[in-house]
């Protein structure tokens, strides 16, 4: 699996498998800029790259605050505009920030997945690819 750096945003591709996983480095949700530029910067990925389905890992993360639930949203609203998938895949194997989704009902609006290996055997990558054919 390829790892890039796509306008301060690191990726791993799965592109022959129609996903790239997005991972925030463990201070990237925190602050309102650092959260506020991490968004901008997938959101822009989706525009340019919207054949794919995103999956962003938040297994980097100890917790996530409000602004970091903020940041999701506001790519689970561009993932609606802009990519075949119209919905956020999330990996959250944190028990605390899973939990977190699921206390704020944010895991009814994310496909949300406790292991990368959960997200890649769910097939999305592979069933949004082949709606593109």
């Amino acid at each position: 699996m390829e790892v890039t750096q796509e306008a301060s945003v690191t990726c791993r591709d799965g592109v022959r498998d129609g996903y790239r996983v997005i991972q925030p480095q463990k201070t990237e949700l925190d602050t309102n800029e650092s959260a506020d530029r991490f968004a901008q910067a997938v959101i822009n990925l989706l525009r340019n790259n919207g054949h794919l389905n995103y999956c962003v890992d938040l297994s980097e993360l100890a917790s996530i605050r409000a602004k970091g639930l903020d940041c999701l949203l506001k790519i689970e609203n561009a993932t609606e505009r802009f990519t075949a998938a119209h919905r956020l895949s999330v990996i959250a194997p944190n028990p605390g920030i899973y939990q977190t989704l699921q206390v704020t009902k944010l895991e009814e609006l994310f496909r949300v997945y406790r292991t990368e290996e959960d997200f890649k055997n769910s097939g999305i990558g592979s069933r949004v690819q082949k709606t593109l054919s």
